[in-house]
């Protein structure tokens, strides 16, 4: 295309009275080379700190600062030192301690990624708390479905997800008087008989001899079946790669879940992580990570790994041939329009066009007042020419103005807040009741609002906001309202075990209500 380029520039030379369309041309040529995609190694940095380490290692298509589709053809791996790290059926194994660069190349361009390997020198142990819990919970062991049931299943135990350890390792080696477990022949254990399928097993097959998992747990129990201990290493956070790309209809893309430890480590535990699509319309996911995309939209994929959630966005756009000024003339009176607008552009979704004056004078009555407007208002508006933007924000603002708004949102406070007639005396209803209401009225900001219910003392006739502690006597019941009321999280499943589908641990739910303790209504 180059060579191409510079005949383009002699006929410049040597052809003034064309130089005009072949600039044109050449501007485009630049463009296109401008705008094509590159490709990116990830992750980026790799750290491999133990003999059994493994990190897989996915090539994306990268343009303009955003992840395409995967790459997996025509990929041409290599190590600065092999000394250091190979890279095996896609994956950077350790040899020895160092620091090595991995490179990728292909027809799109190369990439590399830094990887460190440490810890080579030591004898390696399976972790109870962060292996074979992830053995265990990836197999379904310790769902509720399973031995995590509250009764467990046939006589054995778990707890749900794992989320008391030293029970868990009680469970498994104390109790049927440690018959689940056989040190001197690992293999005959009933931990690895049953969910082989050696033995009758009620839950069916659920690890594979032949695989990791397999291996994790018997190695555990050959080396003394060590439990979990306060120094192990502990999760800090999960990352999955790439959180954010942008795929077509057909596209397949392997998720990459790295676990980010408290001793500074990390592994790849895509293997042991949990998946589950959230829009089956869009993209589906297989058991290793490995998504399918289906249709156009916006779809995530909810990663889970040691009680800790992530999630991974696919967007797919549509197949709409917009015209370059779509949205050149959409109005965008405030950031919310602004981020709204960016989206649709990404999607390749038209802006719907803005609703008629009717129409919206009927929604913001609704909206802002729960009432409908009156013949006279709407044919008042509906017959004011001035401009539709400027009548429009100035009768937004008149119905904030109104008692109807105050009342309208006074309800629902009070509802969100449960003020009940049944659990309150009437005095103290109305005492909470005209404290909402002033409030509202006041237009006193949501912040200094639940600050005040949160903090509020005296007596409940006088400060109406204290009837927030009468109506929750308990630290556990405090906490969940609060939660639920002012953060919008319904931690209520925290209170027994760690939450399956909130970043909400069993410490932390009652670290939360910990809080309230000394609360006293």
């Amino acid at each position: 295309m180059f060579y191409c380029v510079g005949i383009i520039l002699g006929a410049i030379v040597t052809k003034r009275n064309i130089a005009r369309p072949l600039l044109a041309v050449i501007a485009v040529l630049v463009s296109n080379v401008a705008a094509q995609a590159e490709i990116e190694l990830i992750p980026g940095v790799v750290k491999l700190s133990t003999t059994q380490a493994r990190q897989r290692l996915v090539v994306q298509e990268k343009e303009s600062g955003e992840y395409l589709g995967q790459v997996t053809e025509g990929l041409e791996f290599g190590s600065s030192d092999e000394s250091v790290v190979k890279v095996i059926d896609g994956r950077a194994v350790p040899v020895g301690n160092g620091t090595a660069m991995v490179t990728v190349k292909s027809e799109a361009g190369e990439s590399q990624a830094e990887v460190h390997v440490t810890g080579q020198e030591k004898e390696f142990r399976w972790s109870f708390r962060n292996h074979v819990e992830s053995v265990l919970s990836k197999a379904g062991c310790n769902s509720g479905a399973c031995h995590g049931a509250r009764a467990g299943q046939n006589g054995f135990r778990l707890t749900l997800f794992g989320f008391d350890l030293a029970a868990d390792y009680s469970y498994l080696t104390r109790q049927a008087r440690g018959r689940r477990i056989v040190p001197t022949d690992p293999g005959r254990s009933l931990l690895l008989t049953k969910p082989t399928g050696v033995v009758p097993h009620k839950g069916g097959v659920r690890l594979d001899v032949n695989e990791i998992e397999y291996r994790v747990l018997a190695e555990w129990i050959a080396e003394g079946t060590v439990g979990p201990s306060d120094s192990d290493a502990v999760i800090d956070n999960l990352e999955v790669l790439p959180r954010y790309s942008s795929q077509k209809p057909g596209d397949a893309q392997q998720l990459v879940v790295l676990a980010h430890f408290s001793d500074g480590s990390t592994e790849d535990v895509t293997r042991w992580a949990k998946y589950k699509t959230v829009n089956q319309n869009v993209a589906l996911v297989g058991d290793h990570g490995e998504v399918s995309v289906v249709g156009p939209g916006e779809g995530a994929i909810k990663v889970w790994y040691l009680n800790i959630n992530q999630l991974a966005f696919v967007s797919v756009p549509f197949e709409n041939n917009l015209p370059k000024n779509a949205f050149e003339n959409e109005p965008a009176a405030n950031f919310i329009d602004e981020l709204v607008n960016e989206k649709l552009k990404k999607l390749r979704v038209p802006p719907s066009p803005l609703c008629d004056d009717a129409t919206f004078v009927r929604r913001t009555f609704l909206d802002s007042s729960g009432i409908l407007p009156t013949h006279g208002e709407l044919t008042a508006f509906l017959q004011d020419e001035t401009p539709s933007v400027e009548k429009r924000a100035r009768l937004v603002e008149a119905l904030l103005q109104r008692s109807e708004f105050v009342d309208y949102w006074s309800y629902k406070w009070s509802d969100l807040l449960l003020v009940n007639s049944a659990v309150l005396p009437k005095a103290a209803v109305d005492s909470y009741y005209k404290w909402i209401r002033e409030r509202v009225d006041s237009n006193l900001p949501w912040d200094e609002f639940v600050r005040q219910i949160v903090t509020a003392s005296g007596s409940t006739l006088v400060n109406g906001a204290a009837n927030f502690y009468s109506l929750h006597q308990s630290p556990e019941d405090m906490a969940e309202t609060v939660s639920q009321a002012f953060m919008g999280l319904s931690i209520n499943c925290a209170k027994c075990h760690n939450h399956p589908l909130e970043k909400w641990t069993n410490d932390q739910y009652y670290g939360m209500a910990n809080m309230f303790s000394r609360v006293r209504a």
